[in-house]
This record gives structure tokens, sequence and C-alpha cells, in this order.
């Protein structure tokens, strides 16, 4: 479908401003980032909110408000809001809290503004090194004015694949499983690097071949999947089709090698 000039246009301007929304919600984390005081609770076993998060995630929402106030808005941290608009932002101030409280420079603040289920815009920043990832949906992905594409790889041998544990420790059986098939394949290798929405951004720049994770919320992958798919990749739940806006297995792909994943999660 031909992406209309006001569309073009009404996309650019939005991009604009989750860009620079992301950018404030950084700034908060990186204030917090490397403080022994900063403060944690448990949500559930193995999940963890920080003050960073909350405080992250205030400013966002804050910031949404006040400029698009009949916009509706997801949140991981329950901040949500409802509006007449039919577009929705997706939220995850802080993808990655266990790096973050932990010292390692490896996290992200994560936004997509969907119509319905369709993504209209999307970004992911890597506050540690500034580097922004963002897609305009049919107007292609950029790492900050670099162009993104996925790898040109035809094989799972010819890859190096990367996933992640939910904290919903039900799933972990079936990814360790997958797990030893991946390594008896033959593929480069396997990473787990605890930020989802970053690994969608590295199988868009085509550092990772694929990217499988057995359960992940609608902000965990909201803006990575569409850079994905503007990177020329493809994303769907675990059966193969298109994922939707609720919690969900993802496989993400250059494509070539989607239907050898989909296989190694049998």
């Amino acid at each position: 479908m031909a992406i209309s000039k006001n569309e073009v246009e009404g996309g650019e301007q939005l991009l604009g401003a989750v860009r620079t929304i992301a950018k404030a919600a950084g700034d908060v984390l990186l204030e917090h980032f490397g403080r022994r005081d900063t403060k944690a609770h448990i949500k559930d076993v193995g999940h963890y909110v920080s003050e960073a998060d909350v405080a992250a995630e205030n400013v966002i929402v804050e910031k949404i408000s006040a400029a698009y106030p009949a916009h509706s808005i997801m949140t991981e941290e329950g901040r949500n809001a409802s509006g007449s608009s039919s577009l929705q932002w997706i939220v995850d101030p802080l993808d990655g809290t266990h790096n973050f409280l932990h010292g390692i420079p490896h996290f992200a603040v994560s936004i997509a503004v969907y119509d319905k289920d369709m993504p209209v815009c999307g970004v992911v920043l890597n506050p540690s090194t500034n580097d922004v990832y963002s897609a305009i949906r049919g107007q292609g992905a950029f790492l900050n004015r670099d162009r993104l594409q996925v790898s040109p790889a035809a094989e799972l041998s010819e890859v190096l694949l990367a996933t992640g544990f939910h904290y919903d420790r039900t799933t972990t059986s079936a990814t360790l499983a997958m797990l030893d098939r991946w390594l008896h394949s033959g593929v480069h290798g396997v990473r787990r690097m605890g930020v989802a929405a970053l690994d969608l951004c590295y199988v868009a720049s085509g550092q990772f071949g694929g990217f499988v994770e057995h359960k992940l919320s609608p902000w965990d992958f909201a803006a990575g999947r569409l850079i994905v798919e503007e990177a020329g990749g493809k994303v769907t739940d675990l059966q193969g089709n298109v994922p939707g806006t609720g919690t969900t297995g993802i496989v993400a792909s250059n494509r070539a090698i989607h239907d050898q994943l989909l296989a190694s999660m049998q």
C-alpha cells in the first residue's frame, strides 16, 4: 500500500516527538544509573521495578499527555490512559532493569505509536551510547542517520542468534530445549543480552540473524517490531502470525531463515 504525502509528513512529525520524549526519559535514567542508592522492589519472582523505571515513565506519560491528550497510552508500569484517538503509545521506560541495577550499560527506552494494531512509528534509545534506532511505517529503519538492513544470511548456520528468558519461568524449559537445538545446528553462537528491544534492533542491523523469546509483553517488542520490518525483516508470534499488541512469543529474523527459526521451536 502506497504511503501518502500527508502520512509521511505526519509520521515524521510524530517520530520527532517520540525521539524527543525518549531522550528526556533517557536523561532521567542516566541520572540514576550507577547510583548505589537507587531503590527497587519486586513485582513478581525475578521481576524488579526501580525508582528509575517509575521516574522515566512519569516523564514520558506527562509529555505525551501534554502534547497528545487524545492519544491512548499503554505503559509497563501501569500509568495507562484512554483517549478518543485511534493512536496508542506503547511504552517501556526501562527495558533491561536487571542490567541497569547491576551497573551494566546495556538498557533501553522503547516507545512505539500504533494505530490500532498497526505500528506507525517507533524509537528504541540506548542512553548509554546515545544510539537512536527509529522507523516510520513505509519509510525504512535507521540507526541515528544510517539506514538499517537485516542480514543477508540464508541458513541458521551462518548467523548469530539471540534469545531471552521471561520472568515467567514456565517458559524456561522450552527456551533451553530450543537453545540446545540451535547449538547443535551449528549456529555461530547464541546471545542473551537481557534487553529485547535492543535485540530486535540488532536483528534490524544485521548483527543478529534472528531473535526468539517465548513470552514478551507488548512494550518489549512494539517499537522493535517495526524497526525490524522496516529494515527488511520479519516478525511473527510463535505460530508464524502477525503479532498484535498483547503478550506473546516473538520470532524475528531476516525473512530468509524465519521458517527455520519457527521449526526450531518445535
